[in-house]
Order: structure tokens, then C-alpha cells, then sequence
């Protein structure tokens, strides 16, 4: 790889780092990521991740042009394309070099050819749980060298450890908000045995109950209670 190349995705990547560690919104993260991959990647004029969801459907969640949404959803209507055999195979890359012309994809080569898109190249990402692919889109036929392909699998492996992270994230608030909720309501359980004499059981099945009376989330009738200091009075 040239040093210019070089130079460029260092400086890419960087900035990538920068935003992610600093708390940013993942889609906003991926859109910034996608935006970098064309400005780095020679000959790719278009970006989109493809993203693997519940019941095995797969949607387009960020694209630098709404074109690429529309190929990509053309792809998966389709049942084939790269963007597809990149997140449901196993290969860790799959390039139509020339869409008019690849058997592979005889139903949306041409239909791609047909909307100015030559090649296209899709990088499988699995990060954790998540599966999807980094799809780059070229105007031109043949448009991606050994050296551009290996820069775009630097981009890929960046996106999986955007997911990683977003994941871990996710992982993390959705611990600490559980921590907080047993705290919270232990601390309310503690006002009732006091006050009502009961066991703990019993004071956390009057909570229960109370929560279902009055349609509201348990967690938030006792952190209501440990603010007022206030028996709710559907608790009896």
C-alpha cells in the first residue's frame, strides 16, 4: 500500500477512534465511517452496511445515497447479490468485479449495471452477535485493485469493532439500570417490612400487586416511595 494510501486511512481511522471513545451515536459513528471509506477507498463512490435481524431479514441502516438503499433492497428481494452472500455465507469478502456481466447474479447484476453501479464489493462483519457486511459501490467496472480490497477489509474490521463496542454498551446500561431497580426496590421493601411488619416476600409481592393496579412499572412506585417516604395507596 502507497504511503499517500497509508497516510489516508491512518488519519481515517483516527478520527473513527476519536468519535467512537467519545461517547458518540453508533449510527452517527457508521454514517461517519461510511463517509471515510469513500473518501479513502479508490474507486468506491457509494457505501451502506447491511445488517442481519431477527427472523433472518436483513436491512440497510445506514448509506451515504439513497441509491445504494435501493440496490441493496433490490438484493435482498432478489435473493441474491454480493451484499447478501456476504452476510449469509461464510466467505469473508465477495466482489462482482463487473455486474453487467457476473453469472452469479444474473437477476440484479444488470439491474444494478442499469443504474450506473459497475462493481461492487462486500466485506462480512460479525461483531458478538451481530452479522451484516460493508458494501461499496462503484461506478466503475473493475474499479477495486488488491491494495483497495485489503483497505476496505481495514474499514470492515473497524465497523465490527463499532457494533463490539455499541454492544458492550448497550450490555453495560442495561446492567446498571438492573442494579439500580434492585436497589431502588430493596430500598422500598425495607420502608414496608418496617412499617407493616411483613417479610420480605411479602412486602415485594404488595409491591407487585400495587404495580399491577395501577399500570406503572414497579421499579418507578418504589423509587416514588423512597422519594416521598409515601405508601402508595394502591398497596391496599
Amino acid at each position: 500500500m502507497a504511503n499517500g494510501a497509508s497516510s489516508q486511512l491512518t488519519r481515517a481511522f483516527a478520527e473513527l477512534s476519536q468519535t467512537l471513545f467519545a461517547g458518540g451515536d453508533v449510527d452517527a459513528v457508521l454514517e461517519n465511517l461510511l463517509g471515510q471509506a469513500c473518501a479513502t477507498v479508490r474507486g468506491c463512490d457509494y457505501a451502506s452496511i447491511s445488517l442481519l435481524g431477527a427472523g433472518g431479514r436483513i436491512t440497510t441502516p445506514v448509506a451515504t445515497d439513497p441509491l445504494v438503499v435501493e440496490l441493496d433492497e433490490y438484493q435482498y428481494e432478489a435473493g441474491e447479490g454480493p451484499c447478501l452472500e456476504a452476510v449469509k455465507e461464510p466467505a469473508a469478502a465477495v466482489y462482482a468485479a463487473d455486474l453487467a456481466s457476473d453469472e452469479r447474479f444474473p437477476v440484479f447484476g444488470p439491474r444494478a449495471a442499469g443504474r450506473g453501479v459497475g462493481s461492487l464489493l462486500s466485506h462480512k462483519i460479525a461483531a458478538d452477535g451481530t452479522i451484516g457486511a460493508l458494501n461499496m459501490y462503484a461506478i466503475g467496472a473493475r474499479a477495486y485493485s488488491e491494495a483497495d480490497r485489503e483497505a476496505a477489509y481495514l474499514f470492515a474490521i473497524f465497523a465490527a469493532v463499532v457494533m463490539a463496542f455499541a454492544e458492550r454498551r448497550l450490555q453495560a446500561s442495561q446492567l446498571r439500570e438492573a442494579l439500580e431497580s434492585r436497589d431502588v426496590i430493596g430500598q422500598a421493601k425495607g420502608i414496608l417490612m418496617e412499617r407493616e411488619k411483613v417479610t420480605a416476600d411479602e412486602a415485594f409481592e404488595m409491591l407487585r400487586r400495587a404495580s399491577q393496579r395501577v399500570n406503572r412499572k414497579l421499579r418507578d412506585l418504589a423509587q416514588e416511595m423512597t422519594e416521598t417516604g409515601e405508601e402508595p395507596t394502591a398497596l391496599f
